[in-house]
This record gives structure tokens, sequence and C-alpha cells, in this order.
């Protein structure tokens, strides 16, 4: 009877690990625009008689003629296994296209057990959509983020014009072209990123100073109106108060008429009365000039 202890889990190492996406259950999610698929990479185990395979099937299985016990002397190169064969290299390709589909996913296992079932499993969900492009283009000020939530489900990679990876939100792009590739590596958005325009406001304090001084502009306009007008100690007021400097000038005018027809009529008046002093004098002086004769 044999009896073997072995707690140690074999190996199964992946070429491509780092690009592939480990979901919550520890199963890989990759999704890709290739249509063919590639699962490469390395198994082995502490103990020679491991066997490999590739979605059920026992691809390889090692010899198991080295012996299990651990020994030393025989490991004088600082190892700790007692398997002497090098790991089993692996590389297998799927083609992921199918009739009429544009859109597949396929499932792939792999699985390492050693000689007393100690075994290493993962497994893969392939999700394929056919190459593609778009002639889609929009073009957007610097806040792009609006323009990007629009292809949120779809977004997984926005690439500069030099090819460098942008976070996706676009919150504070600088002006210029980016694509937008989906989590297949398609081509969904073309996105040009023009500069915000500039905006110019007006505080609420800034109006009132206008406002102020216009009023005061007004105020000053029609005292000057009225200190214009004045002749021989008496004020006449201009018959409108005008608010535009162009026109104050006009009402200066209007008010300065009214002087010479005032003028005119007082001149009238003191030629009558001259007139009427004159007659009366002459009837007096006739009368008394013929009682002396």
């Amino acid at each position: 009877m044999e009896l073997i202890l072995d707690t140690a889990l074999p190996s199964l190492d992946l070429a491509d690990a780092q690009s592939y996406q480990l979901d919550a259950d520890g199963n890989y999610q990759i999704y890709t625009n290739n249509p063919n698929f590639t699962l490469a990479g390395t198994a082995n185990d502490n103990v020679d008689g491991y066997r490999f395979f590739v979605n059920g099937n026992n691809e390889y299985r090692e010899f198991h003629n080295s012996g299990v016990n651990f020994v030393a002397e025989a490991h004088t190169d600082g190892t700790t296994v007692t398997n002497p064969y090098p790991a089993h290299k692996f590389n297998h390709s799927f083609d992921l296209r199918a009739d009429g589909q544009n859109e597949t996913t396929h499932v792939y296992t792999l699985k390492v057990t050693d000689v007393v079932g100690n075994t290493v499993e993962k497994k893969f969900y392939v999700h394929y959509q056919a190459q593609a492009t778009t002639d889609t283009k929009v073009v957007t000020q610097k806040q792009a983020a609006t323009t990007l939530l629009d292809y949120a489900t779809e977004a997984s990679q926005l690439k500069d014009a030099k090819g460098d990876l942008q976070a996706v939100t676009g919150t504070d792009l600088t002006p210029g072209q980016y694509r937008l590739f989906n989590k297949y590596g398609n081509l969904v958005l073309n996105l040009t990123v023009t500069p915000d325009p500039e905006v110019h406001t007006t505080s609420e304090n800034n109006v009132d100073v206008q406002k102020q001084e216009l009023t005061n502009t007004d105020a000053k306009a029609e005292v000057d109106n009225k200190s214009e007008v004045q002749t021989e100690g008496k004020v006449t007021s201009a018959p409108q108060t005008q608010k535009v400097a162009t026109k104050v000038v006009a009402a200066k005018h209007q008010a300065s008429l009214p002087q010479t027809g005032e003028k005119q009529a007082s001149t009238t008046s003191l030629g009558v009365l001259a007139l009427a002093l004159a007659t009366l004098c002459g009837l007096f002086g006739f009368g008394k000039s013929k009682k002396e004769d």
C-alpha cells in the first residue's frame, strides 16, 4: 500500500492574466473583437503525475515514476519539490465566430489535478463582438461629461490623439480630438472638444453704480439747464428737463427764446405809454395858449 501526503495545490499560470478581469465569483470576464481567442500558460505541481484538463478533456498527463519522497540530497539546487520534470506549457486557440451572430459568449475551463486530487480550476467567459467602426462625430465644449454619459453603457476606453488613455468621465478634457472605445475594443465615438466660450458677467453692484451715475448726470443737466435761463434777476425754468446730454443744449436754446419775446413786449408797452403822455401834454398846452391870446 502506498500512502501519499500532499497538501500543496498544483499551479496554473496564465500568460495574459494581467489583461483579464476577475468577477466576484473568481471567474474571468473577457471582452474582445478578435475572432481568435487564445489561452496560454503553464501547469505544474510539486509531485509528478498531475493531469491537465481543457474543457473537461484530459489534455496532458505527466509521468509518475520519480517517487514522492523528498530527499534533500537530491535537491542540492535549493528546490523543495520532488517533481523532476519541467512545467507543462499549453497554448489553445478558439474561434469565437458563429454564423449569423454579431455577438457571442463562450465559456472555457482549465483545470490541473495532482495525484492526490488537489485541484486548481479557472473558468473564462469570453464575450465577442465583431470588429466595427463608426462615423459618429460629436463636437462639444470643454466640459464633455454630458456627452460621454450618453455612452456610459458602452464606454470603456477614451484615448486622445496620441493614443494615451484618458479618464472616461471626461470632466476636464483639454481641447482636442478623442476616440471612445467600447469594452469590446470597437470605436463608438469620435469626440472633438472645443474651448469653453468666455462669459462676461455684470454684477448687481456694477448695475447699481451705473444707475447712480446716470441719475447724477440727469440731476446736473437739470440744474445747468435752469441756471442758463436766468435774465435780469428773473429765473424762467426750461419747459422740460432733458436727460440726454445732446438734448440739454436744445433745451437751453428753447429756454432762451421766451426772453426775446419779453423784451419786445416791454419795449412796445413803453412806446404806447409815451405816446399817450405826449398827447395829453399837447392837449393841455394847446388850451392854455388860446386863453392868453
